[in-house]
């Protein structure tokens, strides 16, 4: 017989009889996602170099891939893929306005596909959502600070 319990610190745990597993994984995965992405944006939206750490984010992909499901993994490899375009976006110039929110969406579907995947890997019964909770913000709150198209116009 298992089950499952989800602790208040929001690790979820589920045990068959001969001991307990922690899933926190998926957990960490998340914050080392939002922590990318901000910082990203930030340099993005700064013009500047990011300033990543890439470590902690390799390290919690590492840590999800020993118990992700197949499902799980392959929507995260999707949302690498996007930080890492983005990371290359924040290292070109110019940088475009479409640039942004054509990165911002890649990243917001692949956190979305992530979040599902791990909600039905958890627990067959979710159904998936269909909104993004945090991650990348929504174009119209981010549209005001990107690089405006006529400064990359030659006077």
């Amino acid at each position: 017989m298992s089950w499952r319990e989800v602790s208040s610190d929001g690790v979820v745990r589920t045990s068959s009889g001969s001991g307990t597993t922690g899933r926190p994984r998926t957990r960490r995965s998340c914050e080392r996602f939002v922590a990318v992405e901000i910082e990203l944006r930030t340099a993005f939206l700064a013009d500047r170099a990011h300033r990543l750490d890439l470590a902690p984010w390799n390290a919690a992909l590492v840590a999800l891939s020993l118990v992700a499901t197949r499902e799980v993994a392959a929507a995260a490899a999707e949302l690498t893929g996007a930080v890492g375009r983005f990371a290359e976006l924040v290292a070109r110039s110019p940088k475009t306005r479409e640039d942004l929110r054509e990165i911002q969406e890649a990243l917001a579907k692949g956190q979305l596909r992530f979040v599902n995947a791990a909600r039905i890997s958890l627990d067959h019964s979710q159904p998936p959502l269909d909104w993004q909770l945090g991650g990348p913000p929504a174009w119209a709150m981010t549209e005001p600070y990107a690089p405006d198209p006529a400064a990359n116009e030659p006077a």
